[in-house]
């Protein structure tokens, strides 16, 4: 992750745990764009992407954060997800 587990909010370590147990990604960046609007950016490499394309690749990310998105708790969320280069 981009910042180290003490300088993140509670809300970052939500996602990083959700997306962690979902993905198993090798690479997961999660940066706060506004937290008083609960605006994200995560980017995510997991070999779950592989042979996907990039719509089935962002349902995985919002499915893993369903609750949290529909609960408000992440307002918005920008995604970068990819698989690992061969």
């Amino acid at each position: 992750m981009s910042t180290s587990l003490e300088e993140q909010s509670p809300v970052q370590l939500l996602i990083a745990a959700k997306l962690t147990e979902a993905l198993h990604p090798s690479v997961l960046e999660i940066t706060v764009v506004d937290a008083s609007s609960g605006k994200f950016k995560v980017k995510v490499v997991s070999d779950a992407f592989k042979g996907k394309a990039t719509l089935q690749r962002h349902r995985a990310v919002n499915g893993a954060l369903k609750e949290e998105l529909l609960n408000g708790t992440i307002h918005a969320l920008e995604i970068v997800a990819d698989a690992p280069a061969s």
